[in-house]
């Protein structure tokens, strides 16, 4: 079996400047838990409902007025370097 096989052919995706309300309702209306982050047709990273639960909310910072790539893990399409702290 192949990944397309699996895969979502429509990309659901935001800009780095996208509301994390914003994404976050997205994420709830699509029912998905990643958005990829794309900027000039390029991708720049990936948010997570999970980045969006451990960065909001808290006192100092209001979902309407966190932008989607301020908790955006950067993408590096080149190479993918494990992450020590990732399990799985």
């Amino acid at each position: 079996m192949k990944v397309r096989e699996l895969m979502t052919g429509a990309l659901i995706t935001v800009t780095p400047q996208t509301g994390v309300f914003e994404a976050r309702q997205t994420m709830l209306k699509e029912r998905i838990r990643h958005l990829l982050v794309t900027e000039g047709g390029r991708m720049v990273g990936i948010v997570t409902d999970r980045d969006i639960r451990l960065n909001l909310p808290s006192r100092d910072r209001h979902p309407a007025r966190v932008r989607a790539g301020s908790g955006a893990r950067r993408a590096d399409l080149r190479r993918r370097e494990p992450d020590p702290g990732r399990r799985g």
